[in-house]
């Protein structure tokens, strides 16, 4: 998601778009990250984290996917908009539900850390996503490679997600829970 925080002004500046259109996109973006990270959050207390994150990284992979076709339609400020749904409904779900999926299976006494290193290696995606973009435009003259290769990482990790086993959970009985 380096990408996207870095480079999206400029890859919308360069495929035609004013910066009034970019900079409306990033704010419905964050707006739709909260969308998103809530709603998924909720879907996933009732059906387990699996499918809602590989859902998440799915929609990623398809707001990349939007953006790679830019430069080959016609009406490519839909795509545009299209992308930033998609991976605005994705950006803030995929920390949470990787969070939540890490106490799932190794329990709160051990979550912290698990979730720490998790999202620390996240966090070093994003470095590499703010700083090989702008080598690859400086070299190539587009963001086209770094996009398809988002696109694809994307959709690696919603299938690879998707192939995991939902860890079983014991839950405490309903008259447990009421007082």
């Amino acid at each position: 998601m380096g990408f996207v925080q870095t480079y999206f002004i400029a890859f919308a500046l360069d495929e035609g778009f004013t910066r009034w259109f970019a900079a409306g996109l990033m704010g419905l973006m964050g707006l739709l990250s909260v969308v998103g990270g809530l709603g998924l959050g909720t879907v996933s207390d009732r059906v387990g984290r699996r499918d809602p994150l590989a859902l998440a990284y799915l929609l990623r992979g398809l707001g990349f996917a939007a953006w790679s076709a830019i430069p080959i339609v016609s009406r490519a400020e839909v795509l545009m908009a299209l992308g930033i749904v998609l991976i605005g409904l994705s950006w803030a779900a995929t920390t949470s539900l990787t969070t939540a999926a890490c106490a799932d299976v190794w329990g709160s006494g051990k979550a912290g850390a698990i979730a720490g290193l998790a999202l620390f290696v996240m966090w070093i995606g994003h470095g590499i996503g703010s700083y090989v973009p702008g080598l690859v435009r400086s070299t190539w003259g587009t963001y086209i490679p770094t996009i398809l290769a988002n696109e694809l990482g994307a959709l690696v990790a919603a299938v690879m997600v998707f192939t995991l086993r939902e860890p079983t959970l014991r839950r405490a009985p309903e008259s447990a829970l009421t007082p």
